[in-house]
């Protein structure tokens, strides 16, 4: 068992001061405010990443519908009578191909608006 080390008759065991820990503390504020504004660069950076990777798959999934039919989705804003029935079509033409509701959302816009559900009929919506 090892033998524990007393501070000499007189003396007060050896600690940090008040003012040791005050300072430490200082150092850890000023550090930590110069790091938030990175970690909110990281986030900006993260959404516009998550973007190009919609942009991505939307690329995909319309390229896989010309080879599939042979031409672009048959889909004009004049057969629709709402926008939202009109983005809905192009949903529901790309849909086969593994293009997801939330593909077509920006990022930023779902963080907004706290993620909702967009399959619930209340939330559906296309920026």
């Amino acid at each position: 068992m090892p033998h524990l080390r007393r501070a000499p008759l007189g003396l007060a065991p050896v600690a940090f001061t008040l003012l040791e820990l005050l300072i430490v503390l200082a150092i850890i504020g000023i550090l930590a405010t110069l790091l938030i504004p990175v970690y909110g660069h990281l986030r900006e950076r993260a959404q516009k990443v998550q973007c190009m990777a919609n942009l991505h798959s939307l690329y995909v999934g319309t390229d896989l519908y010309v080879q599939r039919n042979g031409s672009w989705p048959q889909i004009f804003l004049k057969n629709y009578g709402t926008p939202e029935d009109y983005a809905n079509a192009w949903v529901a033409a790309l849909d086969p191909f593994g293009i997801e509701r939330t593909t077509w959302i920006c990022p930023t816009i779902q963080e907004m608006l706290h993620g909702p559900d967009y399959n619930d009929p209340a939330n559906a919506r296309l920026d």
